[in-house]
C-alpha cells in the first residue's frame, strides 16, 4: 500500500465516520421526541404509567445484555444523564440511580466520585454537559446537547429561594 491508496481508504472512512456520526445524532433526537411524545400520552393517562415503565426497564435491559460490560466512572454518568437530556441532577438523584442500575463506583464515598466523574465530563473538550445552581444553592448537572455553550444563567431547577452560597461555594 503507497500513500496515495492510504489516502483513499481515509478519506473513505472520515465520510463513513461523519455519516455514523451524523445518523447516530438523528436518532437521539429521535428518541428524545418519542419520550416526550410517551410523556405527554402519561401525562394526560396516568394510569398508562406503567406500560411506559416497562418498555423503559425492557429496554435498559436488552442494552446492557448488548454491551460487553457495565459502563464506570465518567461513562456511567454520561450514559445515564443522555437518557433524560436537558434534565438537571443533583449528585444525590445521580448516585440513586446509578445503584439501581448497579453501576455505582466501588468507593467508600460513592457521591464524590460522582461528582468526580461529573467534573470530568464537563472539563472534556467536546461536553455537552453543563453545571448549574439551584436557587437553594444545590449543585446540579445537566445534558443539553442542542444548547449552545451555557453562559452560566439558571432557568428552571426544582426549589427556589436565592442562593446562600457565593460562587465559588459548593455544598455537599
Amino acid at each position: 500500500m503507497d500513500v496515495d491508496e492510504a489516502e483513499l481508504l481515509v478519506k473513505k472512512h472520515v465520510a463513513d465516520l461523519i455519516s455514523a456520526r451524523l445518523t447516530a445524532q438523528t436518532a437521539t433526537k429521535r428518541a428524545t421526541a418519542l419520550e416526550k411524545v410517551v410523556a405527554g400520552y402519561v401525562e394526560l393517562f396516568p394510569e398508562l404509567k406503567p406500560l411506559a415503565t416497562e418498555a423503559q426497564v425492557e429496554l435498559f435491559l436488552r442494552l446492557d445484555q448488548d454491551d460487553d460490560h457495565t459502563p464506570k466512572g465518567a461513562e456511567a454518568v454520561r450514559r445515564l444523564m443522555q437518557e433524560r437530556p436537558n434534565f438537571w441532577w443533583y449528585i444525590s438523584e445521580l448516585v440513586t440511580a446509578l445503584r439501581e442500575r448497579d453501576w455505582l463506583p466501588e468507593s467508600d464515598n460513592p457521591a464524590n466520585a460522582v461528582r468526580t466523574a461529573c467534573e470530568r465530563l464537563l472539563n472534556s473538550d467536546d461536553s455537552d454537559l453543563h453545571k448549574g445552581r439551584s436557587y437553594a444553592g444545590k449543585v446540579a448537572y445537566s445534558y443539553r446537547p442542542d444548547d449552545e455553550p451555557w453562559d452560566g444563567t439558571l432557568t428552571s431547577f426544582r426549589d427556589s429561594p436565592e442562593s446562600p452560597y457565593g460562587e465559588d461555594e459548593e455544598p455537599f
